[in-house]
């Protein structure tokens, strides 16, 4: 068994993490990341909301819903940069970003970037500073050298993981499959790096300390589960 193949035996939901909503309680006795409550607790709220539920395994249609434009690039377009230099303040073009233009939060990412793990990374995180209202509350911040900026950053991956990534979710999975058959079908199906995953559940536990899930989430499992094994099925239908 390798270090990341845990074993969760139990059929309860309540043991992957207790289900309430007594937010002030949970606050107050779990084990609570200080520096990155805020994180947490928007990531949480957003997944109480009908846009995540419908939308949370396909990121451009659920930045699509919150009314953010997409704006692929080419990573040499000169054009493009000048247009946009003067807002994402940047010498470069790097591989994403996520701006506020004229009233309109726009997510900006490479399109010639042939690596499709790499911009379902960029959607995850540019999707956190999104759903963290980042653009809004601190453009100054985001888009400077300040060192606050490293924190929205930060914020905006645990938002970005939590979001389409959840911890609840993958944590049931690996209670009926093992660690890397869970890992390919996230890399077959949603295009998430190995590398990207290996992270992810570093930072599982942590997760589940931290979030605050709604009901929906235990149906939510158990369609992802049934996915799951539709498509080990098929995988192991094709290796014969």
């Amino acid at each position: 068994m390798s270090d990341y193949e845990e074993v969760w035996t139990s059929e309860s939901f309540e043991d992957i993490i207790p289900m309430d909503n007594n937010y002030q309680e949970r606050y107050i006795y779990s084990d609570y990341d200080e520096e990155y409550r805020e994180a947490y607790r928007m990531a949480s709220e957003f997944l109480e909301g009908e846009i995540w539920r419908k939308y949370w395994r396909y990121p451009l249609f659920l930045l699509d819903q919150l009314r953010c434009e997409i704006c692929p690039y080419a990573k040499n377009d000169k054009k493009f940069f000048e247009d946009w230099k003067n807002i994402i303040k940047t010498e470069t073009l790097g591989e994403g970003y996520c701006a506020r233009r004229d009233g309109v939060t726009y997510i900006l990412y490479q399109q010639d970037n042939s690596c499709p793990e790499r911009k379902t990374y960029v959607f995850h995180h540019e999707g956190g500073h999104v759903i963290g209202v980042h653009s809004i509350l601190y453009k100054d911040i985001l888009l400077s050298n300040d060192k606050q900026k490293d924190k929205l950053e930060d914020e905006a991956t645990i938002i970005g993981r939590n979001v389409f990534l959840p911890a609840f979710i993958i944590k049931y999975l690996l209670k009926s499959f093992d660690y890397e058959t869970v890992k390919k079908y996230y890399n077959k199906v949603y295009h998430v790096s190995k590398q990207y995953f290996d992270v992810r559940f570093k930072h599982l536990e942590k997760d589940l300390r931290n979030m605050i899930y709604p009901e929906c989430i235990k149906e939510e499992a158990e369609k992802e589960l049934n996915d799951l094994e539709n498509w080990y099925f098929l995988e192991t239908l094709v290796s014969f």
